[in-house]
């Protein structure tokens, strides 16, 4: 079932899940399907800060205009999101599903729901171990900018 918004005819996906859950390999993933276009945490403030759900998001012009205000994860700044985006930009206009990646947005699911009927959601679970070593791992390498105190305790 398409979404009723004509502007932006494609079904909309959304990956989130626990931080260091695998949403990042996910999104990867699915960006290999040459029908499917997922950011990485395209719309991280509006969304998680603001609570803000908009279908311009996803339009084609609004969807590759990166701003600071939408997320940290900018091509200008990141070499691996700009090679993502740089993939995905041709395939966009032809594809059939579009959405973002975000690991914290279980808390909107009923806004998203309701801006887009046709939603699909994919979520991630990962044992609390595996977190934990995970984040730990970041934490500990030296060659990570990841903040130390984003340890297993995190």
């Amino acid at each position: 079932m398409p979404d009723t918004d004509l502007s932006t005819p494609q079904r909309k996906l959304f990956v989130f899940g626990v931080g260091r859950s695998g949403t990042t390999a996910m999104v990867h993933v699915l960006n290999s399907h040459p029908e499917i276009c997922v950011g990485m945490e395209r719309y991280k403030y509006p969304f998680t800060r603001e609570k803000v759900v908009q279908h311009e998001f996803f339009a084609f012009d609004r969807f590759f205009d990166f701003r600071d205000s939408d997320t940290n994860l900018l091509p200008k700044l990141d070499p691996v999101a700009a090679k993502l985006y740089e993939a995905m930009k041709p395939k966009y206009p032809s594809a059939t599903v579009v959405g973002d990646k975000v690991p914290h947005l279980l808390h909107l699911i009923r806004p998203l729901r309701k801006a887009f009927p046709a939603s699909r959601f994919i979520y991630l679970l990962r044992d609390v171990n595996e977190v934990a070593s995970s984040w730990h791992s970041r934490a500990m390498n030296p060659k990570d900018r990841w903040p130390v105190e984003n340890d297993y305790r995190k």
